[in-house]
């Protein structure tokens, strides 16, 4: 079965160093293929009995479940569009070759082949891809590398130096989907190059941005673009220009390889600002580079002599049409109940979610391939790589205790915050102070988030609030009665309300834009001290839009954070601090008033609080087939009875309670008039 990703146009392209003075052995762009066919003197072949796929080109053969970003004309094997659902019938792009005309590397020294790349190597389904060579005429082929996964377009390479010197030789990208309905593979811009004979660039130093004073390791991040093997190396760094350490180093690395080199020597640096700059000499035994603009790199390190408290904030990508979501929601909200440092954003988007934001859809572009995943503080692990930055949920705990015990430069606080209830502008102050020196883009945002959150009860299909949900009717499951599973997921549930879902944590509003107001604190250093604000508005919508319940003061809560910013790169945006805050003082509105209690007569709960068991009194104006729930704040369904057809009058209910935890819950009454619920307290 496949797993239900989320797919987003999204375009990563890893260039592959400066390329001056290399020599182009052979170069196919597809753009002048026609229809769907393969270049003049390229060869495609497949299983017999696929008549229908296999290599095509073009320029839009995304599907749903592999979208592939638009990318000029291409060449691709879609194994997601040849299957409507799992259960169609398979075809078989288990052995799809597409390759080049023969290629002459006689004269060729270090022959790389490179083409850009979109392809997940997906493990649910298992596919695989190859790149091949034959030098008789396609009769036999060698793989010579397996491809690695993505999750956008990027430049990959491989070294083909053992077919130098050979006339002969014929490239190809294989294709197997593994016999299942797996997604597919797209290459563009394919090349056979020699490159320069020595060529290394230093791509990054690594080091922790914020640190407390004390020795610091370094290490630098290179990469050859050389064609023989980088066998040596100097490397060497300084700080705020002082003087060099030098360190030599055997990377072993071909063309395109990286490696990172480590100094045994750390930096010695006191509190405040600093730059560490890292640069490469005396390749392969000679201090000859073909390209020396590459081979320096730099580094801003703040040195802090004490660490503020820091919050964490998750921000949850999640969908009412995703039925592994509520997976997601129980998840935040087990994590923000049980430790006040962790703030929870619930990002709706994808499908049909009426809950989506603008800058949410944006967020989530940037960030995640599927649902329900997230971030937290916009950090990255290294299980993930671009442009699916975004974690599971079952790594979100760990993944908060660790971002609380990183060292950041900056608090953060929140004050005057109001809600005018006749204009209905929201207000609040976010301020950043920054207790080290700093030299950044930096910028400052509030978001507001809302709890119980629902659409119309008397929907029954799919409306954008209605929550799928797998694990709806899943005994022992601890997402069992959370969200539906109606169609297309699988059959509803006769006697439940599944439009009794209520949405936590839901982002209405991020005031600042998708990654804040970046036009209040300077680009230049920033000393230890300094403190920045911004008053944020926002006219909340009325309340009860189109009968969803959303946009109730009562339930909302600001946010205020600072981060780092960039427009372009998602790899700079972490979120240094946030605080969190309720709107107003009143009581959250947890209860579901879709009708009042005189549509079909009155109703009431006592004992309230209750302990072992509570009474519904029950007064109906006529004949109605009543069927009550309790729900607990996280909309878990924990008791359901279906009552039957009651006559009218009055009647008394026995709720027992024995089994509940001490809290509040929700009990409501369904009839064919609607719902109306009452907030229950229980107390042991």
């Amino acid at each position: 079965m496949k797993k239900i990703l989320l797919f987003v146009p999204s375009l990563l392209l890893a260039v592959i160093g400066t390329m001056n003075a290399q020599t182009v052995i052979f170069s196919e762009d597809f753009q002048g293929t026609t229809g769907t066919g393969v270049p003049t003197g390229w060869t495609k072949s497949q299983a017999a009995s696929n008549t229908t796929s296999g290599w095509q080109s073009g320029t839009a053969l995304a599907s749903t479940y592999f979208a592939i970003p638009a990318h000029t004309r291409y060449m691709a094997v879609n194994d997601d569009a040849t299957q409507a659902s799992s259960t169609s019938a398979a075809v078989d792009n288990g052995n799809d070759l597409l390759y080049s005309p023969s290629i002459n590397l006689s004269t060729a020294s270090f022959p790389v082949v490179k083409f850009d790349l979109f392809y997940f190597a997906a493990t649910t389904p298992v596919e695989t891809a190859t790149v091949e060579v034959s030098t008789d005429n396609g009769a036999t082929w060698t793989a010579v590398e397996t491809l690695a996964g993505a999750g956008g377009w990027n430049t990959h390479a491989t070294s083909l130096t053992s077919y130098a010197g050979n006339a002969n030789v014929m490239v190809g990208i294989r294709y197997n989907d593994g016999a299942d309905w797996a997604y597919g593979i797209a290459i563009d811009n394919f090349s056979v190059i020699e490159p320069l004979a020595k060529e290394v660039a230093a791509n990054k130093v690594i080091m922790n941005k914020y640190v407390l004073a004390g020795s610091q390791p370094v290490s630098t991040v290179i990469q050859s673009f050389g064609g023989p093997v980088l066998s040596t190396v100097e490397l060497n760094y300084s700080v705020d220009g002082g003087v060099p350490v030098t360190q030599s180093f055997s990377p072993a690395i071909s063309f395109n390889g990286t490696y990172t080199a480590n100094f045994t020597s750390n930096a010695a640096l006191a509190a405040g600002w600093h730059q560490v700059k890292s640069w490469v000499s005396n390749i392969n035994g000679t201090g000859v580079d073909a390209n020396n603009a590459n081979d320096t790199c730099s580094w801003g390190i703040t040195v802090l002599t004490t660490a503020p408290t820091k919050n964490v904030l998750i921000e949850e990508f999640t969908g009412a049409w995703c039925g592994y979501c509520p997976r997601g929601g129980v998840t935040l909200s087990a994590l923000t109940s049980a430790d006040p440092q962790i703030l929870g954003a619930a990002i709706h988007g994808g499908g049909t979610d009426a809950m989506a934001t603008t800058e949410g859809t944006t967020v989530i572009n940037s960030y995640a391939q599927g649902f329900p995943t997230g971030m937290v503080d916009r950090s990255f692990v290294s299980t993930v790589s671009a442009p699916d930055y975004a974690i599971d949920d079952a790594s979100w705990g760990a993944t908060a205790t660790a971002r609380k015990a990183d060292v950041v430069p900056a608090t953060v606080a929140l004050s005057n915050v109001s809600f005018n209830a006749t204009t209905r502008v929201v207000t609040a102050t976010v301020t950043a102070t920054f207790v080290g020196a700093v030299k950044a883009p930096f910028s400052l945002n509030c978001y507001l988030t809302e709890n119980y959150v629902y659409g119309p009860l008397a929907a029954t299909s799919d409306n954008g609030w209605n929550q799928h949900s797998y694990y709806y009717a899943s005994s022992g499951s601890p997402f069992q009665g959370i969200g539906m599973i109606t169609s297309p997921w699988s059959t509803s549930v006769a006697g439940l309300m599944p439009t009794m879902y209520q949405h936590h944590h839901v982002v209405d509003k991020m005031i600042g834009g998708a990654y804040g107001d970046a036009t209040v604190i300077p680009t230049t250093l920033v000393v230890a001290g300094t403190t920045f604000s911004k008053i944020f508005t926002y006219t909340l919508p009325a309340a009860n839009p189109g009968g969803a319940h959303r946009f109730n003061a009562d339930n909302i809560y600001v946010i205020g954070l600072v981060e780092e910013y960039s427009a372009t790169d998602n790899a700079n945006r972490y979120i240094l601090n946030a605080t969190e805050q309720k709107l107003n003082s009143n009581p959250e509105a947890t209860g579901v008033e879709e009708l009042t209690a005189t549509s079909f007569g009155s109703f009431g709960v006592y004992p309230n609080p209750a302990s072992t068991s509570a009474n519904i009194a029950l007064t109906l104006f006529t004949n109605e087939n009543v069927v009550i729930n309790a729900y607990n704040t996280l909309g878990q369904v924990v008791y359901t009875e279906n009552s039957g057809t009651l006559t009218s009058g009055d009647h008394i209910i026995n709720i027992n309670t024995e089994g509940f935890a001490s809290g509040i819950y929700n009990v409501s009454v369904s009839t064919s008039k609607g719902v109306v619920s009452k907030k229950v307290t229980i107390s042991k």
